[in-house]
């Protein structure tokens, strides 16, 4: 993984249909869901749990692009790629999949309304 996650999320094992086309799809963040950036990545603060979840810079980096502005995923993978120095393009859209998955799972994220 290139980033740190939420523990939580080192046990996800996305179906194969659960990842199809993730990364064709536009994502939010809930209403109840705050972000806030940090020297060293960001916390999200979700108000209707109380749960806060620490993101190292490269997830913080993903979060921000994805689902405050609205990025391309694939112009995120690439700028990932370059800001990080990482080469295996897999890695970085499997590790963006599981951001999102486990975002999702978590009930920090929903789908942009068209």
């Amino acid at each position: 993984m290139i980033f740190a996650p939420n523990p939580a999320w080192l046990f996800i094992h996305p179906d194969p249909s659960e990842t199809e086309n993730i990364l064709m799809k536009k994502y939010v963040l809930r209403d109840s869901v705050v972000f806030r950036a940090e020297a060293d990545g960001a916390l999200i603060y979700n108000h209707e749990t109380g749960d806060v979840t620490p993101l190292n810079a490269t997830a913080a980096f993903i979060c921000e692009s994805l689902f405050i502005e609205n990025d391309d995923p694939e112009r995120v993978l690439e700028e990932i790629k370059k800001r990080w120095n990482v080469l295996d393009e897999e890695t970085v859209r499997s590790d963006i999949e599981k951001l999102i998955i486990g975002m999702k799972q978590l009930g920090l994220i929903e789908e942009k309304a068209s």
